[in-house]
């Protein structure tokens, strides 16, 4: 192998030497602690909570809604005062 080819393989080497070291910093920046992958969990978790909130309150205006109609219908039908006789 010439010098010439030697340096052309040393430099493709160091070149592909240099992508890897990117690519590694650039997951690196993903995995750590306050990295883009912690931040997504994060903004999923916060959005997760925030349907939680939402369902819980439609939760209660179901039951209150419910609760109502119950009492409509008590009063429509008179069930809580038929005869005992």
């Amino acid at each position: 192998m010439t010098d010439k080819e030697q340096n052309k393989k040393i430099n493709e080497l160091n070149r592909r030497v240099a992508r890897l070291e990117a690519a590694v910093k650039g997951m690196d920046l993903d995995l750590e602690p306050s990295g883009r992958i912690s931040n997504s969990f994060d903004a999923i978790e916060e959005h997760l909570e925030q349907h939680d909130k939402k369902l819980d309150q439609l939760q209660y205006d179901l039951n209150q809604a419910n609760g109502k109609l119950d009492a409509i219908l008590d009063r429509i039908t008179e069930l809580s005062n038929l005869p005992e006789d």
